[in-house]
């Protein structure tokens, strides 16, 4: 399964050419790849490793950890991704995204309740009771 790109290709590969690195080499492949989304076999395979079981290895690289403390350095920070996720819960246009917002701050703190009981959001009390099935 692919996971979430964190940035496009195109950012990736401008920010680690300001850097100097090589984007031929197959550990700054492999971190490209896996930037763009895709799981680490798949990464490595693009990346032209022949076997992918061994990323451990591409991932304690030199090259490869370059790369990606250079990626890193590039990325949005804690604080500016907090104020980004305030904005999505704060707006009333895109209910769908406020709601994904949400219910990912509430499973961060761990505010879901993991039995049958009351739960108090705001001096709101919610009864949570769970309904037939197979868990």
């Amino acid at each position: 399964m692919n996971r979430p790109r964190i940035i496009t290709k195109e950012k990736a590969e401008l920010i680690l050419q300001e850097v100097g690195l090589n984007l031929f080499d197959k550990p700054v492949k492999y971190l490209i790849n896996r930037l763009s989304g895709l799981d680490k076999s798949k990464s490595a395979l693009k990346a032209g490793y022949a076997d992918p079981h061994h990323t451990i290895r591409i991932e304690n690289t030199d090259a490869y950890k370059k790369a990606a403390a250079s990626i890193s350095d590039k990325l949005p920070t804690t604080e500016k991704l907090a104020t980004e996720h305030t904005k999505v819960i704060e707006q009333d246009t895109d209910l769908s995204s406020k709601n994904r917002a949400i219910d990912m701050a509430y499973k961060l703190k761990d505010l879901y309740p993991r039995e049958e009981g009351e739960l108090d959001v705001g001096g709101v009390k919610i009864t949570v009771t769970k309904k037939g099935g197979s868990e």
